[in-house]
Parts: structure tokens; sequence; C-alpha cells
């Protein structure tokens, strides 16, 4: 993937890049994406004269977190005022799975012409490993998420019903933080692994 002309063809496109917040995480404990990452997002796609916005469902916490989760992890100060809480807009759509029928979702993300995910490389205790598609389980908004987790309670299930969502909007770009990653009981308690890597692809099912 030539990064450079990829970014170079947004020029007034409305992007969306949807790191993973988590929850109430500094970001030195490494469980969120690394905030200098979203900052160097915003601003190249700023540089090729992208109008963008930033934001994300944090998973852990309960209603009402989400710009406090933001603030805490860092979000907000990398996002330089593209910051939005997507959590305030939903949109109920259908889903088709054999799991839930339908689902509610964030209307920015679902709906943005260019779709950029940062999600963080991290061990998981349901799914074995959070990446590329795990991140996009970031679309479901509210009380939906835990529906979802209710409706598909074991790890191949549930692997299969994030492959639904992750269908609902496949990003356009991926670009996966292991920087310093996490192994052994992630995805907020595990061990810190520094890996030293980025790695993208336009296929995130591949990365």
């Amino acid at each position: 993937l030539e990064l450079e002309s990829w970014f170079s063809g947004l020029r007034g496109k409305k992007v969306f890049v949807k790191p993973n917040m988590l929850g109430l995480f500094a970001p030195e404990r490494h469980v969120t994406t690394y905030p200098p990452l979203v900052s160097l997002v915003v601003k190249r796609l700023r540089e090729v004269g992208a109008e963008v916005m930033v934001g994300d469902n944090c998973g852990v916490g309960g209603y009402g977190l989400n710009q406090r989760v933001a603030k805490r992890t860092g979000m907000i100060a990398a996002a330089d005022g593209a910051w939005v809480n997507v959590a305030q807009d939903t949109i109920q759509v259908p889903l088709g799975s054999r799991f839930m029928d339908s689902i509610a979702v964030s209307r920015a993300m679902l709906e943005s012409e260019v779709l950029i995910s940062l999600p963080k490389l991290k061990t998981h205790s349901l799914t074995v490993l959070t990446a590329g598609v795990k991140n996009m389980f970031g679309l479901v908004a509210g009380a939906s998420k835990g529906r979802a987790h209710a409706s598909a309670p074991g790890l191949r299930d549930f692997g299969r019903l994030l492959a639904d969502i992750y269908a609902l909007r496949p990003p356009d770009l991926t670009i996966m933080d292991a920087i310093v990653a996490m192994e052994g009981n992630g995805p907020s308690g595990g061990k810190l692994k520094k890996a030293g890597r980025l790695m993208g692809s336009q296929n995130a099912v591949a990365l």
C-alpha cells in the first residue's frame, strides 16, 4: 500500500478516524491506541485537505462515559479539535446476523465517506486477539454492546457476530498500533510487550 498516494486522494473527503478507546485508562497504560498515532493521522489528513472526525464508543464503564474516556485516554487532545462524541447520534440498522436482527450504531461512523481504523494490538480474554476486526465493535453504541455479548456469549459465536458487525462498515484503511502491545490477560489487564511496529492494510481481515 502506497500511503502517500492513498492519502493524497482524500482531498475534500469526509474522513472518520476510529481509535481503540476501551475505557478510563491513561495513555501510559497502553490499553488504548497511542495518542501520537492519532495526532499523526489527523495532521496528515488535514494536510491533504480532508475533513476529519475522530471518535469511538468506549467499551467499559457504562452510559455517559464517552466524553470522560476520550479525555482520560488522550483522544480529545490528539484529535486537535476533530473529536466528536459519536454516542450522541445513533441509528438502528438491520444486521442480518443469526444472533441479532438489528443493532444500534454510530451514524457518523457508519455514513463516513472514508473510515480509518486505528486498533491496538492486544490479547483478549474472549476473542483471543483484538486487532482490525475487533476494533470495529466500536461501531456499536449504548445498550447494543451488552445485547451483543448476551446474544453470542461463546468465543466462536461472538467471533461470528463480530464478523457480521464488521461487514456493516469495513474500514477503508487500518493502521494497527503495535508499538507497545499487550499479551496475557488482555484487553486491559495483560502484560505490556514492546513490539515496536505499525502495521497497515486496506484489508483489516488480512492484517
